[in-house]
């Protein structure tokens, strides 16, 4: 037996006619039945303020497939439809009724909702390591024994404003078709928090209104890192953490691998600007070292970087003036446009990875002595080595392309190698660099014909 149904017209002498029966919002909607089920209309007549108890008479198009009493009690006994007409003061209403097949019912088997990674039950506190306005990876799976037309997923939570810890409300709805998982992001916006996460399945040939529910309620809240600040905006996924700002006062800082099971795997633009670190080891779980992390950082004395990094961006350690040393691990294999630049006490410059560097990576680097360039390296790029302070350099033999400006103001530089592999070399390459230069050369190289070309010293060798 249904409930909440209303259907309100118009009749003579200024009255209004409202039929009620469940579920249903008003006189445009179809009234579905199943086979055997009953429903009760009722009639409230009302003119102004007033309400009266008027007679009305009721009348079903196929007593086949739906029939009414007196009281306005229906009852579907066949399949099939009826047209129902309900008069009052000889203002005869009509509202459409279909009988359906009656619903097979499927049942939720089994229920699981993990959260990062973590399984969550009803009733339980889950601890998520998170930061303020993290966002967090959901998965729920299910299994359904039986036939139904689509599965349907709610999340109720917390809403804003923060100042009212009590609004509760639905947050998130999706609907699944037949599938048996899903994964979303779920937004936590501040701690201690209750959420109700509810699957459904709408069985064959029901209505949104046939939906039967499980739930299950849990809350969550942070737990704290002190001096770390994390997001999961900049990750790559929603179980992994960005770095977003170091609020600590340590000299020394050794950046941990995960915090909570859940990796740290890049640290975001500006993540250390104003931090008074002298000292930094650097996980090999963290991929990506963003942007400006760390630009102008200039207590840095020494950073350490663990296997299993690949990218340094742009401007990353631009103007670290106090850095001396930097040896990158075997797994890089890109280093962004300026991301060492201006590093002026940097002497040493081992790159142990692969793959190119981009322009003006180490330019500025006034103090730098020694430098190795990646394995498999083809192209020196604009102005990556220059304003450097190097003597001497050996250009290595993977290199096809050395761009313009590429040793530009190397006032320094006495003495370069070139190899035979260089089969391109771009104008000004020296420009204000020390003009006693001398560049050596294979005969018949490329390099040759430039050195001759612009007049710089060269020896054949």
């Amino acid at each position: 037996m249904r409930s909440s149904y209303s259907l309100k017209v118009a009749a003579p002498t200024n009255f209004n006619i409202e039929i009620d029966a469940s579920g249903f919002k008003n006189a445009s909607e179809e009234i579905l039945l199943l086979v055997d089920e009953e429903l009760d209309l009722n009639v409230n007549c009302w003119a102004d303020d007033w309400e009266f108890d008027l007679p009305a008479t009721w009348k079903s198009s196929n007593p086949q497939a739906v029939q009414i009493d007196g009281n306005g009690h229906l009852t579907a006994v066949g399949l099939g439809s009826a047209e129902l007409t309900i008069t009052v003061l000889g203002k005869p209403v009509t509202c459409s009724v279909s009988v359906l097949e009656n619903i097979e019912v499927g049942t939720i088997d089994s229920y699981r909702i993990t959260l990062v990674g973590r399984e969550v039950h009803d009733g339980e506190t889950c601890k998520i390591p998170v930061a303020p306005n993290c966002m967090v990876s959901c998965k729920l799976e299910w299994k359904i024994e039986g036939d139904y037309d689509y599965c349907a997923v709610q999340v109720y939570g917390p809403s804003e404003p923060r100042e009212d810890p009590t609004a509760y409300e639905l947050i998130q709805e999706f609907n699944k078709g037949n599938e048996e998982s899903m994964s979303w992001a779920s937004y936590i916006p501040w701690p201690d928090l209750k959420y109700t996460y509810r699957l459904g399945i709408c069985p064959k040939n029901g209505q949104e209104k046939d939906i039967i529910w499980t739930k299950v309620d849990f809350s969550v809240y942070y737990q704290e890192y002190p001096g770390f600040q994390l997001s999961t905006w900049g990750a790559s996924s929603y179980e992994e953490y960005t770095l977003s700002k170091y609020k600590g006062t340590d000299a020394r800082v050794e950046i941990p691998s995960n915090l909570g099971g859940i990796p740290i795997t890049s640290i975001a633009k500006g993540a250390f600007s104003e931090s008074n670190v002298e000292e930094l080891v650097i996980p090999g779980t963290v991929k990506y070292i963003g942007y400006e992390a760390f630009r102008n950082c200039e207590t840095f004395k020494k950073v350490t970087f663990m296997e299993g990094i690949e990218k340094i961006g742009s401007l990353s350690f631009a103007g670290c003036s106090n850095l001396e040393e930097v040896i990158l691990p075997s797994t890089v294999t890109d280093v962004s446009d300026f991301a060492f630049s201006s590093c002026t006490s940097l002497k040493r410059f081992k790159h142990l990875g692969t793959g190119e560097m981009g322009d003006c990576a180490i330019r500025g680097c006034e103090a730098l002595q020694e430098v190795q360039l990646p394995r498999g390296i083809t192209e020196i790029s604009p102005e990556m080595m220059g304003s450097t302070g190097i003597e001497e350099f050996h250009i290595p033999e993977t290199v096809t392309t050395v761009r313009q400006y590429g040793f530009y103001s190397c006032e320094a530089l006495r003495d370069i190698y070139f190899p035979a592999s260089v089969t391109t070399i771009e104008a000004r390459l020296f420009e204000y660099s020390n003009p006693d230069l001398v560049m050596h050369v294979t005969a018949g190289s490329a390099a040759e014909r430039y050195a001759k070309e612009s007049s710089i010293s060269c020896v054949v060798e």
